[in-house]
Parts: C-alpha cells; structure tokens; sequence
C-alpha cells in the first residue's frame, strides 16, 4: 500500500482511503494494492496471525460480489476471493 495511504490510515481517515482505493481500481482493477488499501480501509485485513474474523469473512464475499458486478474482466477480482471464500468453505467441513 502506498505511503500516503497508509498515513491516511494512520491518522483514522478511513472513508478518505476507501474514495481513493475505488477511484484507483475504476483506473485498474488488477492492481493488488489499490485492493490491499481498500481492505485495510474497510478494515477487512486478517490479523497478525493471518486470520479472519466471522464478520470479515462475512463482509469479504459482499464487497468482492460487488466488485465482480463492476469489473467482470479483472483477474484480480476473481482470485482474490479465493483466499477467504476457500476458508469459508472448508470451516465447514468437520474435521
């Protein structure tokens, strides 16, 4: 994520940041970091250990559903899904 970015969210300006994400996706919606600010903005990055909560996964699907709605053609929005919707998948699975 950018520097700037990351100031932003530093000083609690989380709206500022998720305006910014989506005007630089509608640029390029392959870009894995303008996606990395938007999560981070919406608070929807996993924890130190790389886990998500409930609510995240919950949120993740709704955000990326709607993203897919928007750029159909971007890989970037069809793979990163992948990361939780698989984890959400196999948590229900019994072990």
């Amino acid at each position: 994520m950018a520097p700037a970015l990351r100031s932003l969210l530093a000083h609690h300006l989380h709206g500022v940041v998720v305006c910014v994400c989506r005007k630089l996706l509608a640029l390029n919606p392959n870009n894995y970091k303008y996606h990395e600010g938007l999560r981070a903005a919406l608070q929807l990055e996993p924890d130190k250990d790389g886990q998500w909560s409930k609510e995240q996964l919950q949120r993740l699907p709704e955000i990326y559903d709607e993203l897919a709605e928007q750029y159909p053609r971007s890989s970037a929005v069809q793979r990163i899904p992948l990361d939780f919707k698989v984890l959400v998948l196999f948590s229900c699975w019994p072990l």
